[in-house]
C-alpha cells in the first residue's frame, strides 16, 4: 500500500511526458495540415529538361561552400572551409547522378505557409540558416535555386523554398544526405579514381613502377590491378599548421590509353607524432598537360595503417611468388 502513491506518480508522470511529446510534434505540423493534404501538389525541385544540361552546382551553408562543375565525361569539385582553407577534388560521377535523379523526380509536397515572416522558425533565411543549392546550366542559366532548413523535423519531412516564391513546402526528405558541403561526400572513395580517366578496368592497367629512394621496381599482372581497383582511401586530407610531410613512395599508374596516375605516399608527422599516412594525386596524359593535372595540382587523401600496409603485402606477395 505505500508503494501506491509512488506508482501513481509515475504513471501520471507517463502521461504527462506522452502529452508534451504530441504537443512538440504538432508545434512543427503546420495549421490545417489535414486540409493541406487533400491538396498536395506533385512536383519536381529540378525540370528534367535540365538534368542533362548541367555544368555546376553551388551548395551553401553558413561560411562553407562546394562547387561542382562537369568538365566534360568528369566533375570536379572545389570546397572553401569555415576557415578559408580550399581544396579542389575529383567527384564521384555515380552520387552526382544520384542527387540529379532525386532533384529531378516527382515528389508530393505540401504548402506549409505563403508569409515571409515564419521563414526564420523553419530555419529557411537566406545567408543564416538556411542551405542554399544553386544549379546552372551550361550556358550560365541558373536551372534552379532552393533553400533548405536545417532543422531535423520528427516527421521526417524537408522543409524548403524556392528562391521565386515566398511559399514553404514540405516532402519527403530523401536529400539530406547530398546537402553537404564536406568534400568527402562527393570525392571518388577509391585508391585508383574511377572518374578522372573513365571506369578504369583491370586490363587497363598496364603496369605499376614502384621508387622509395633508389629503390625502383616495375609490377604488371592482373592480380595486382584487381587488388589495387578495390582499395578505397580515407578522407580528404587538409593540411593542418605544423604538419610535416616525408614522402615515402611513389607508385606511377600507367595506363593502355598514355594515361598516368601517380599516387606518391607521405608519412605524416603532427605535434612531432607520427599521425598515419597522406597520399598525394599527379594526373598525366602522355606528352599533353591534363585538365585534372591542372584542376587538382594538390589533391591529397588521409590513408589508413590497413590499406597502406595491404599495399605493401600486396606487392611483396608479388615480388615472393616471381622469385
Amino acid at each position: 500500500m505505500k508503494n501506491r502513491p509512488k506508482k501513481q506518480a509515475v504513471f501520471w508522470l507517463s502521461v504527462i511526458d506522452v502529452i508534451l511529446l504530441g504537443l512538440f510534434w504538432f508545434s512543427y505540423t503546420p495549421a490545417g495540415m489535414d486540409k493541406q493534404i487533400k491538396k498536395n501538389i506533385q512536383s519536381a525541385l529540378l525540370n528534367r529538361k535540365y538534368e542533362k544540361q548541367i555544368e555546376r552546382i553551388e551548395l551553401h551553408q553558413i561560411n562553407q561552400t562546394c562547387i561542382l562543375t562537369r568538365y566534360g565525361s568528369f566533375w570536379a569539385g572545389d570546397a572553401t572551409a569555415s576557415d578559408g582553407r580550399t581544396i579542389s577534388f575529383p567527384v564521384a560521377g555515380s552520387t552526382v547522378a544520384l542527387f540529379i535523379q532525386r532533384l529531378s523526380k516527382l515528389r508530393k509536397m505540401y504548402k506549409i505557409s505563403d508569409s515571409e515572416k515564419d521563414w526564420d522558425k523553419f530555419g529557411l533565411q537566406n545567408g543564416k540558416s538556411a542551405f542554399s543549392m544553386v544549379i546552372y546550366d551550361v550556358n550560365g542559366n541558373v536551372c534552379t535555386k532552393i533553400y533548405f532548413s536545417r532543422l531535423i523535423l520528427p516527421s521526417g519531412q524537408l522543409t524548403l523554398r524556392s528562391d521565386r516564391t515566398l511559399t514553404m513546402y514540405q516532402t519527403n526528405d530523401d536529400l539530406s544526405y547530398f546537402l553537404n558541403t564536406d568534400p568527402g561526400i562527393w570525392a571518388d572513395p577509391f585508391l585508383v579514381p574511377q572518374t578522372v580517366f573513365g571506369d578504369i578496368k583491370i586490363d587497363d592497367i598496364q603496369r605499376v613502377i614502384i621508387t622509395a629512394g633508389s629503390y625502383s621496381k616495375i609490377f604488371t599482372g592482373r592480380n595486382i590491378a584487381e587488388n589495387l581497383l578495390k582499395l578505397r582511401h580515407g578522407k580528404i586530407y587538409w593540411q593542418a599548421r605544423g604538419d610535416v610531410l616525408d614522402l615515402s613512395s611513389t607508385f606511377t599508374i600507367e595506363l593502355g590509353n598514355t594515361a598516368v596516375i601517380v599516387l606518391k605516399f607521405y608519412n605524416l608527422k603532427r605535434a612531432e607524432k607520427t599521425a598515419g599516412y597522406v597520399l598525394q594525386y599527379i594526373f598525366k596524359n602522355g606528352i599533353q598537360k591534363t585538365a585534372a593535372e591542372s584542376l587538382f595540382p594538390k589533391y591529397r587523401v588521409c590513408l589508413s595503417d590497413w590499406t597502406y600496409e595491404r599495399l605493401q603485402s600486396l606487392f611483396k606477395e608479388h615480388t615472393e611468388r616471381q622469385e
